[in-house]
């Protein structure tokens, strides 16, 4: 999953495997395991 953090450069934006990103921002995933899009 590519990760595009809010307020950077798309050339900033990195790479995480989404068990990791699940498991640090919980917030950011549903019980369905659909990321959600944060504006």
């Amino acid at each position: 999953m590519k990760v595009q953090w809010k307020n950077r450069l798309v050339e900033k934006a990195t790479w995480g495997i989404e068990k990791d990103m699940q498991d640090k921002y919980l917030q950011l995933f549903d019980d369905s395991g659909t990321t959600l899009l944060l504006l």
